[in-house]
């Protein structure tokens, strides 16, 4: 899993810097974790969802393509869950 967790870090902090100023919101903002880098790997069998907080926290849920739909529900839960203990 750790090898996962570090190649897709790497991979999202690229896919960021790639990212078009015009998508992104302005400095003054806070940016949200969810408008920068990789959100989502799709593919025949299994969808990899990534959430980033906003102390740079990521919290990254494999699942089987038929429970994606639940996903965004559960990474949430997740990071709820982190931020009440951690």
């Amino acid at each position: 899993m750790m090898t996962l967790a570090s190649g897709f870090y790497s991979m999202h902090n690229i896919s960021h810097t790639l990212t078009p100023d015009s998508l992104l919101p302005p400095e003054n903002e806070i940016q949200s974790p969810l408008l920068d880098g990789i959100r989502e790997i799709v593919a025949d069998t299994f969808v990899l969802k990534v959430m980033q907080s906003l102390t740079n926290v990521f919290i990254i849920l494999v699942s089987e393509p038929s429970a994606a739909n639940q996903q965004t529900t559960l990474i949430k839960k997740v990071y709820e869950a982190y931020s009440d203990y951690a």
